[in-house]
């Protein structure tokens, strides 16, 4: 080695210390946990904006779900409209005020609420889980990285994690990053709200040698007045959540009071009425803000809405509560009793350490039971299920637990700091996953998108536009009354004039009132419904909304239509016919009649029937556990007209004066009436009057007798309802669907008319399949088709055609080297040709040797040398069995 050598090593040397120099304060300072924790906070971000992004790619919607349903209330609070007195407010004002905020920072538009309901939800889920798991571990690194790999494990979703979690975990992994209809992890963040703010507010002013700050009277007053204060803000976020959180924190603070107090029941009594003033002043100041002083309007809605929401949703009686037993005792709520049980346990058991543990414990005891309450309130509230928080915090509990036992194993065996590079290096490919997500929906944003742009939404539709703008050029700036507002109110910058926006929502026998006052007077000259085949329910929707519905029927037409709606327009006539009718009772048993509506006239209307009834218990409460009636109605004209269980409803269990409808065929029609359950209640009818005939304004309407629509599903594989790679139409596995394409052999629309070669289905799809070839854009979404059984065939029952094929072995469906004639095997074509002895064209007739079939063909083959030109495509053949 020379001298230049050690002296050119040397100054390498040297600077290579000075860089160790300047690096080694960095080193020194950089702390792994800590680029965990941050690391951890900026991916969970990331994972909630992709969730967000992927929404927006488009801004297509469902008229009758969640989208507008949260976008109509924060467009009205953020145009200026005042809550609960010009329209209220169904999913509580924290979903109003969070989602107006988020929507108007990201834009103030339609497309900027779906990124602001998803957003939020993914905060919201991402939060409970945080917080779930820390009240479980008590470290806040462990719980970020619990909640970091349940987020994107829940996104990516890897085949054997599916196979390996429980289904019923899947209830609330799916709500994480999903909306839904009701917003229902948005109006459940009152909970970790109150669990975030109260573990911040005692960390903040907590002592870290002792916990003094619960054991300081003047203190511990200010924390109680803080959390009464939650108590009664949490009731305004969320009517459900609200009440299920007050009453859940409650139970924990009269915990709290006995381990305090214990047998001071004057102190404890002192405490909770302290509690319950200052609950109830900060829920009525925060709602006399929220309603600029219209307090009494937020009572009226919430009565109402109490007063019809266990009778009157769903149409089936399999969807009701009647018993106490038919609470939810899932294994996972049965779980969730176990855990709340265990740490009431570690609180009292260990009383010297009850401050240290009032929050962990008292965090997971209050998560716990209010999912439980909130799942049982609804569940015999509506009959429905309300579980995806309670399931979404259990198994959060469970990997929690887990997480701790395999880190107790794995630091007997390893060094503790392994695991904290085990965590950096989790985190870092975490970033790669989600990393390449979201950059491929930013170049989806920034790239051609399907679709046609929508100024007044803000974004991309790529099924509705057409339709919408020319409905919204019929209107013409006039005022339209829909029973579904959305996106046409929108474009056209109304709003629904009685502020409440779904039909579904006006509950109460004051809000009914006011909402028909306000049709009736006003005289819309266009009014708005959902079509019956679009979606099934619109069926419910009629039934369960006559007194909208027959005053719709009296002074409205049908007058144009979009995709999804019917458009009335105000009639310069009425629409009641003019006859005579009468309701005949019979009594099946005790809980159930017969009503026959048989008018004078041979018409086909609606007979609008009152009724005065009411249903009793035969069982007591404390016997059966009995707790609800329900009176339910089976349209049984309808159905046979429709073919969909949607016709049935629910009525008020006990009326003087309730009005349903009768369809009439040819003059007469029935439904009956069921008290519910029947075997421990009883119906009694004291009045039934007819009080008038209305036109049924789908008499005519072929769309509901004897057509269907193709589903409208546009992705990978279909393009609205057509198979991209295959011969197939895709429908809905509907009951009318099933029904109406059961034993159909072909389909038409216009003059073009198609053969069915098979059909099958499974729980959600029916797949109609077609030949080779064949040209299915004229049958694709939304084009109205008519279904042709075999008994009402355009060809006569006994005549067939070849297959319009062409290639090196046929021509026209002959075969060009043997006597074969080709045709598609369709169920048409199999039921003609089976048993066929000749084939008939004109005055030439020949003989069948034999026919083979196989999946797409059948062959009917011929002697030799039979000349088969006359037969060929696309003449008609004459089958002669």
């Amino acid at each position: 080695m020379t001298s230049n050598d050690l002296s050119q090593n040397s100054k390498i040397a040297s600077q290579n210390i000075k860089m160790a120099r300047f690096i080694k304060p960095f080193v020194k300072r950089f702390k792994i946990k800590s680029f965990i924790w941050y690391a951890g906070v900026i991916l969970l971000l990331l994972i909630c904006f992709n969730s967000g992004l992927q929404r927006i790619i488009n801004s297509d919607y469902f008229p009758t779900n969640g989208d507008f349903q949260n976008y109509n209330v924060w467009r009205r609070l953020l145009a200026g409209q005042i809550p609960f007195k010009e329209f209220p407010v169904y999913l509580g004002s924290g979903h109003l005020l969070l989602g107006s905020l988020f929507t108007f920072i990201f834009g103030n538009n339609f497309t900027a609420s779906l990124f602001a309901s998803y957003l939020l939800t993914s905060l919201f889920s991402v939060l409970s889980v945080y917080l779930t798991s820390f009240c479980i571990m008590g470290k806040k690194e462990s719980a970020l990285f619990i909640t970091n790999i349940i987020s994107i494990v829940n996104i990516l979703r890897p085949q054997f994690i599916i196979n390996i979690i429980p289904k019923d975990f899947w209830i609330g992994l799916d709500a994480m990053f999903y909306p839904h209809n009701s917003a229902r992890i948005i109006r459940s963040a009152v909970i970790p709200i109150i669990v975030f703010s109260l573990i911040f507010i005692f960390y903040l002013y907590q002592k870290k040698e002792n916990d003094e700050f619960l054991n300081n009277s003047k203190l511990r007053l200010i924390y109680i007045t803080i959390l009464a204060a939650f108590s009664g803000a949490g009731i305004l976020y969320s009517n459900d959540y609200g009440i299920s959180s007050y009453i859940a924190l409650s139970l924990i603070f009269l915990l709290f009071l006995i381990n305090v107090f214990e047998k001071d029941i004057l102190s404890i009594l002192k405490v909770t009425f302290y509690y319950i003033v200052v609950s109830a002043c900060v829920f009525f100041i925060l709602l006399a803000l929220l309603t600029r002083g219209n307090v009494l309007s937020w009572f009226e809605f919430t009565l109402g809405v109490s007063s019809y929401q266990s009778w009157y949703y769903g149409q089936s009686i399999n969807n009701k509560a009647y018993y106490l037993s038919q609470l939810n005792y899932s294994p996972i709520v049965l779980i969730a009793l176990c855990i709340i049980f265990y740490n009431i346990y570690k609180l009292f058991n260990n009383k010297e350490k009850f401050y240290s543990l009032s929050l962990r414990s008292g965090g997971i005891i209050y998560i716990l039971l209010s999912g439980i309450i909130a799942t049982d309130l609804y569940r015999m509230m509506s009959g429905g299920f309300n579980n995806e928080f309670l399931y979404l915090c259990v198994f959060v509990i469970l990997v929690s637990y887990l997480y701790i036992l395999i880190c107790n194993l794995f630091t007997k065996i390893f060094p503790r700091k392994s695991s904290d590079v085990i965590k950096f290096v989790v985190i870092i490919i975490c970033f790669f996953l989600i990393l390449p997500l979201i950059l491929n929906k930013a170049t989806a944003l920034k790239g051609e998108r399907n679709g046609e742009f929508n100024t007044q939404l803000g974004g991309y539709l790529t099924s509705y536009a057409p339709s919408l703008n020319t409905a919204s050029k019929y209107l013409n700036g006039q005022p339209i009354f829909s029973t579904y507002a959305s996106a046409l109110e929108t474009i056209t910058g109304q709003f629904q004039p009685t502020g409440t926006d779904y039909i579904i929502h006006v509950l109460g026998d004051k809000a009914r009132i006011k909402y028909l006052q306000d049709f009736s007077t006003s005289k819309y000259p266009y009014a708005q419904t959902i079509k019956g085949e679009f979606t099934p329910w619109e069926y419910w929707i009629r039934s369960a909304n006559w007194f909208f519905y027959r005053e719709l029927y009296k002074d409205y037409n049908i007058s144009f239509d979009t995709i999804y709606s019917f458009i009335w327009e105000r009639s310069s006539k009425s629409n009641t016919i003019q006859a005579n009718a009468s309701v005949k009772l019979e009594k099946i048993s005790d809980s159930k009649f017969k009503l026959f509506c048989t008018a004078d006239k041979k018409i086909q209307g609606i007979a609008d029937v009152k009724l005065s009834y009411k249903s009793n218990f035969n069982k007591s409460f404390l016997k059966t556990g009995l707790v609800n009636k329900f009176v339910h109605v089976s349209d049984i004209t309808a159905y046979t007209i429709y073919n969909e269980p949607y016709v049935n409803y629910f009525i008020p269990p006990n009326t003087d004066d309730y009005h349903i409808p009768i369809t009439l065929v040819d003059g007469s029609g029935e439904v009956e009436l069921d008290s519910y359950p029947n075997d421990a209640t009883s119906l009694s009818i004291t009045e039934v009057t007819v009080e008038e005939i209305i036109k049924n304004p789908f008499e005519k309407d072929n769309i509901y007798i004897n057509h269907i629509r193709p589903a409208s599903i546009t992705d990978g594989n279909w393009i609205n309802g057509v198979g991209m790679k295959v011969p197939i139409l895709l429908f809905s596995n509907t009951d009318k669907n099933s029904e109406m394409l059961k034993g159909a052999n072909q389909i038409k629309v216009g003059d073009k008319i198609i053969d069915i070669i098979s059909i099958d289905s499974d729980a959600r799809w029916i797949r109609a399949n077609f030949p080779e070839d064949t040209d299915l854009n004229s049958f694709a979404y939304p084009n109205n088709i008519e279904v042709i059984p075999l008994e009402k065939n355009n060809i006569n029952s006994n005549h067939i055609r070849a297959a319009s094929i062409t290639d090196d072995n046929w021509r026209n469906g002959v075969g060009i080297k043997v006597p074969i004639l080709l045709f598609n095997n369709t169920r048409n074509n199999s039921e003609i040709l089976k048993d066929a002895k000749q084939l008939k064209v004109g005055d030439k007739i020949i003989d069948v040797i034999s026919i083979d079939t196989d999946a797409q063909w059948i062959h009917a083959n011929f002697s030799e040398d039979t000349d088969l030109k006359t037969f060929a495509y696309p003449n008609d053949i004459e089958v002669i069995k």
